[in-house]
């Protein structure tokens, strides 16, 4: 994918508290969100320094939660 299609498939990434983010996507017309805690996926996504890329962590995000919501 594309960090176009991704960022059209990313619907939010929000921090939750307790070291926890709240990820939402959209995967073939439905919502779908789960709770992350990859740090270095959030700090690349935030545009922190992070050993990841922005695009590697827009596809660490989805790819989390389409696996924890059986996708």
């Amino acid at each position: 994918m594309t960090t176009r299609e991704l960022l059209d498939h990313i619907v939010s990434v929000r921090w939750n508290g307790c070291g926890a983010f709240k990820v939402t996507i959209k995967y073939r017309n439905e919502i779908y969100s789960c709770h992350s805690h990859n740090f270095k996926a959030y700090d690349a996504y935030r545009g922190s320094k992070s050993s990841y890329t922005y695009k590697q962590s827009l596809q660490a995000f989805y790819n989390e939660c389409k696996t924890l919501n059986n996708l």
